[in-house]
């Protein structure tokens, strides 16, 4: 199985950074806090069928994930962002399953964060 975390991303995030480990640390809280968000916003948007509020909140997260090596979760957020553009609204096995990965990649990044 695929780890749920690109550590050479995250690497490569460091050394963008100029290796400063504290500012990779606060933008991964960043992230860990706002992930949650955008997959509520995601369902809730799909919930009421605006497909547009979906692509909006899945672009976002696909973005974000890729940023920290959450390749799993963002290739999902790919998928369930191009349907959205196309007016299809996610099943929900996608939406759980991109809450799955989330959780994947917010344990790993937990236990690297000590």
């Amino acid at each position: 199985m695929e780890p749920a975390i690109d550590e050479g991303v995250l690497r490569n995030l460091l050394d963008d950074m100029g290796n400063d480990a504290e500012v990779v640390k606060e933008l991964i809280q960043s992230f860990l806090e706002e992930g949650p968000k955008l997959l509520a916003e995601g369902r809730a948007a799909c919930a009421q069928g605006n497909a547009l509020e979906v692509q909006r909140a899945y672009h976002t997260l696909k973005s974000t994930a890729a940023t920290f090596g959450a390749m799993q979760l963002s290739s999902l957020s790919k998928e369930i962002e191009q349907a959205a553009r196309n007016g299809t609204l996610p099943t929900p096995e996608a939406m759980a399953q991109a809450d799955a990965h989330f959780e994947a990649a917010r344990a790993q990044l937990v236990k690297r964060l000590g």
